[in-house]
């Protein structure tokens, strides 16, 4: 239950704070580090009035669109969307000023359980160092128009499918440097990413059922042998698509679309092999393989 917040008893170490901009109001939302992405939606939510399962997504004061994430900087964001509720325009009366002295409603949220994690980037054991990211050309600047989540969503079902039901070993990690948010990073213009992986991993949730699994997973690269520690939700139940593939239906659709929303209509040749780049030489592999290979 929310409880107005006593700011004298709690260092500036154990909570964050974020500013809600919503109907030309502003409230600010407090909760204890190591809140859960969405407990803090909701609590959102419940201070602004919104139905408690909307899906908030915010606009910073840089203009970068982010989902709601218990990582968010001290910050004043405004709403632009919510639920199935198109795009709101950011009224030009708003202005988020230091000088400001608007009236603020406090909310500090509970304390949080021990399962709640957060996504974390991490060394994937002995990797092979990475390549340089390749050029491709530049986004329009109307590529800011195209929503997060569907951009999101085109690149997750452009570049991995789901696993089969008998397949346990072709997971995609959640860190390191063959992570899913790796090869975003790759292909995407870094004026669209995320600010960090708990932010990624919000996005790509939100977009698409990401089904995960808090297991260990094994990999080759090249002739290094390696295992994936399981680390915040484990990898994810999809697998990389195989590069040769992306030329054929229904791959190239898929391909041709997310270059589209890129405002990169003619570069899907480009996106394609810089996938083919990024995967190269890396297998995920068996428990047996991986004990037989690295002995």
């Amino acid at each position: 239950m929310l409880q107005p917040a006593s700011f004298g008893s709690i260092t500036s170490s154990m909570r964050r704070s974020i500013v809600v901009v919503y109907k030309q109001a502003r409230t600010r939302v407090v909760w204890y580090d190591g809140t859960s992405d969405t407990m803090v939606e909701k609590a959102v939510c419940m201070q602004l009035g919104l139905p408690p399962t909307s899906s908030l997504l915010l606009k910073d004061m840089d203009g970068e669109l982010v989902p709601i994430a218990a990582c968010l900087p001290p910050n004043d964001y405004v709403v632009v969307r919510f639920g199935d509720v198109g795009e709101n325009q950011i009224p030009s009366s708003i202005t988020l000023t230091t000088d400001e002295t608007p009236s603020l409603s406090n909310a500090l949220l509970p304390t949080p359980t021990p399962e709640a994690m957060q996504e974390r980037v991490g060394p994937l054991g002995k990797m092979l160092p990475r390549m340089k990211r390749a050029a491709i050309p530049m986004a329009s600047k109307a590529m800011k128009k195209t929503a997060p989540t569907v951009l999101m969503k085109l690149f997750l079902e452009a570049f991995t499918v789901p696993l089969a039901p008998d397949d346990v070993i072709h997971f995609i990690p959640n860190h390191g440097d063959f992570g899913i948010d790796k090869l975003y990073a790759a292909l995407v213009p870094a004026m669209f990413l995320p600010q960090d992986t708990t932010t990624f991993y919000k996005l790509a949730s939100s977009s698409i059922v990401l089904d995960r699994q808090r297991v260990i997973r094994y990999y080759r690269v090249g002739d290094e042998y390696t295992q994936l520690a399981a680390m915040g939700k484990g990898p994810l139940l999809r697998a990389y698509v195989d590069p040769s593939k992306l030329a054929l239906p229904p791959h190239n659709d898929l391909l041709a679309l997310f270059a589209l929303a890129l405002e990169m209509r003619d570069a899907t040749d480009s996106i394609a092999r810089q996938y083919a780049a990024f995967v190269h030489g890396f297998t995920p592999i068996s428990r047996m393989e991986f004990i037989s290979g690295s002995a």
